[in-house]
Formats: C-alpha cells, sequence, structure tokens
C-alpha cells in the first residue's frame, strides 16, 4: 500500500505544493496557484485581439509583470477576440515532463489541448498546465488529467 502525502511548503516566500507517494515528488510551480493579477489578464485579452486567425507564438525572455520564469513561450490560437493565449515554460510539442508547465487564458472555455496534459482551473478565464508526470501520478495535486482529442 503506498501512502499518498499532499501538502504545501514555504520557501523564503515561495509557494511549492507537491505530492509524493513514494515513487518521487511532483512539483507545482508557485506561479501555478493562484490566477495571475488583472494586469495579466488585460495583456492576455490584447494578444488574443490581435491575434491571427491561424494562431502565432513568440518566446518571451523579458517579463517585467513576472507572469511566469523566462524563457517561455506565448502562442495564441483561435480567431481575434475570441481565441485563447498560452503561456509555457520550457516547452516542446508533447508536455511530456512536469518541467513543462504554464497558464492558459481562454475567455470562452478552453480549446483545443496540448497533448495529455495536467490542468487546473484557477479562476474565471485561467488555468494551470503541466507535462505528466511517471505513470503512477500523471498529475500533481489538484490537476486534472485531460487527454489529447
Amino acid at each position: 500500500m503506498i501512502a499518498v502525502l499532499v501538502a504545501v511548503i514555504v520557501v523564503l516566500g515561495v509557494g511549492i505544493a507537491f505530492i509524493a507517494n513514494g515513487q518521487g515528488e511532483v512539483e507545482v510551480p508557485s506561479v501555478l496557484q493562484a490566477a495571475p493579477q488583472a494586469a495579466a489578464t488585460a495583456r492576455a485579452e490584447h494578444v488574443i485581439s490581435k491575434s491571427p486567425t491561424t494562431g502565432a507564438c513568440i518566446v518571451v525572455t523579458k517579463d517585467p509583470e513576472a507572469l511566469l520564469p523566462t524563457p517561455y513561450q506565448r502562442c495564441s490560437s483561435g480567431p481575434p477576440g475570441s481565441g485563447q493565449v498560452s503561456y509555457i515554460v520550457r516547452w516542446n510539442d508533447d508536455m511530456n515532463t512536469t518541467a513543462e508547465y504554464g497558464l492558459v487564458f481562454a475567455p470562452l472555455g478552453p480549446g483545443q489541448t496540448q497533448p495529455d496534459e495536467c490542468i487546473r482551473q484557477l479562476g474565471k478565464y485561467w488555468m494551470a498546465v503541466m507535462g505528466l508526470g511517471a505513470p503512477q501520478t500523471p498529475c500533481a495535486a489538484g490537476f486534472t488529467f485531460i487527454k489529447a482529442p
């Protein structure tokens, strides 16, 4: 029988939640613990309003608002005014490691997700996303596994 431990640790003012199952830990970065501030929401709305219908990605190397640790990839998708914006740290195409994580702003609800990933609703329009952990614990505590379409 494997015991499951869920805890929140505060180290130097930075909270990290984790789940331990004897097989390892899935850490949740503190930036995924709550919805971003209003300024980040306004910025995401602006990105959506200027988004081409085919989507666009850029690499953010400087972020004075510190939405996520830089560098991260910002991608917009969907028609202008009704799409979504994703912000992903250590990105690749298959979200196959918990080191890949980020935020998605989706005012009309989640669009097409990345390949298999773990998500957690952070507020009305924001979701936290993480790549997969070990097969025994694919998602961190509070996250739900979403199978790719």
